[in-house]
């Protein structure tokens, strides 16, 4: 078969979302990725309002989990593999609709465009954003992958598993700090660059 005419294998990366925070914030971005591309993924399977109210339910439970309510690890545990069916399922539809793409590169953009990644991709050994709470001076670090010399970077973090986000200054420098914000299972961070070339997409968010 001609180079040209292969088709790109979606994928998502499972173990590098490990985290149940990392992995309902990959989820959610995931959803929100297709929804804001409906015309290229119109009917979804599951719909996306089922997804996102599976995502919700695991996202309770995970805070019933960590708060050691009786029984809530196992319920916990349950929501865990539906969400991941749900996306197993979603991967399937995309790849359906990457498959009836004519070349690699077009496939390539339509997996992306929702949220999953593609097989072969080169990988990146350091992560994109990192964060780490500083308890001697109860803050938060956030330290991204530098995007270059000439770069500047958006921050922003989320209090409720990244159903909505809020700007923090933007720096030059591929680190910031964050104070004053309560810890919990539910916050979340994420980072952008800003080159020459414009503003990256965000990054997945991240959890502590």
């Amino acid at each position: 078969m001609p180079a040209t005419n292969k088709r790109a294998l979606a994928v998502m990366q499972i173990s590098k979302y490990r985290k149940i925070g990392d992995f309902i914030l990959k989820s959610r971005a995931i959803s929100q990725d297709m929804a804001n591309n409906a015309t290229t993924f119109p009917s979804p399977v599951p719909t996306l309002l089922v997804f996102n109210a599976d995502i919700g339910k695991l996202e309770s439970l995970q805070s019933n989990a960590m708060s050691r309510v009786p029984g809530a690890v196992a319920n916990r545990n349950v929501a865990y593999n539906i969400v991941l069916a749900d996306l197993q399922s979603l991967m399937a539809y995309v790849q359906n609709k990457a498959d009836a793409a004519n070349n690699f590169e077009v496939s390539s953009a339509i997996i992306l465009s929702a949220g999953f990644a593609v097989k072969g991709a080169p990988s990146r050994n350091k992560p994109i954003l990192e964060a780490k709470f500083d308890s001697k001076n109860n803050s938060i670090k956030l330290m991204a992958k530098a995007a270059g010399n000439r770069a500047s970077y958006n921050w922003q973090y989320s209090t409720n598993a990244g159903v909505a986000w809020i700007d923090m200054p933007p720096t030059l420098q591929a680190k910031t700090t964050l104070t004053g914000v309560a810890i919990s299972a539910q916050l979340a961070f994420r980072v952008r660059s800003i080159t020459k070339d414009g503003p990256s997409a965000w990054s997945d968010g991240v959890t502590l």
